[in-house]
């Protein structure tokens, strides 16, 4: 044991005098699964428990009064009432323990170039391939990429989209349901053909 520990002892299965176990714990202001703010509560807990003079063998991290996702959503948050308040009227006010994205953020994930990094240079590089293909102004594609909101949220549903073939190298139209919209490889399915976002000129939902 390193000199200077003035901590509390406890003995071990060996009749060794050793540091005794310490433990701590934080209260997070409401449910979470942000890595920040776990991570926030772990550092407080570390730097408010751990003695730096010593070494450490082993750290165990519990989380307790945990639920699923989709119940946390919406959690009761308790208000504080003053002298003056009306209890008859005061009620537990609901709120979102995650705030919805922006609708403007939430869009510009459908942006079909938002992503992508060296696009002009890309675009010199294949002008003669893709040169009979229109490329989207910045207001255009701002709104290509609000249907592609509203078209996720209606799923699924009749939609009627302009698009360049790139077999037939000319700007086509499709009539059919839209059954996917999938950030991730950022495609359109409708009727079970796969469109990149790329190759979208206009979507339009059919009522």
């Amino acid at each position: 044991m390193k000199q200077g520990y003035q901590g509390a002892l406890a003995t071990d299965y060996y009749g060794r005098a050793l540091p005794k176990h310490d433990h701590g714990s934080y209260n997070f202001e409401r449910y979470t699964d942000l890595q920040s703010r776990l991570f926030k509560g772990f550092k407080e807990i570390y730097q408010r428990q751990v003695n730096l003079k010593m070494l450490i063998q082993k750290i165990t991290v519990v989380a307790s009064d945990v639920m699923p996702a989709k119940e946390a959503d919406w959690v009761q948050v308790s208000q504080q009432l003053d002298l003056f308040a009306d209890f008859t009227q005061a009620e537990t006010s609901k709120s979102r323990a995650h705030p919805a994205m922006p609708r403007a953020e939430c869009a510009a994930q459908f942006m079909p170039f938002v992503a992508l990094t060296g696009y002009e240079e890309l675009l010199a590089q294949k002008a003669e391939v893709r040169s009979s293909q229109q490329i989207l102004a910045s207001d255009e594609q701002e709104v290509l990429a609000q249907a592609l909101v509203q078209v996720k949220e209606d799923l699924p549903v009749k939609v009627w989209v302009n698009y360049y073939d790139q077999k037939k190298e000319k700007e086509v139209e499709l009539i059919g349901t839209a059954e996917k919209v999938l950030e991730l490889d950022k495609t359109l399915l409708v009727s079970e053909q796969k469109l990149d976002f790329g190759q979208l000129y206009r979507v339009e939902i059919l009522k």
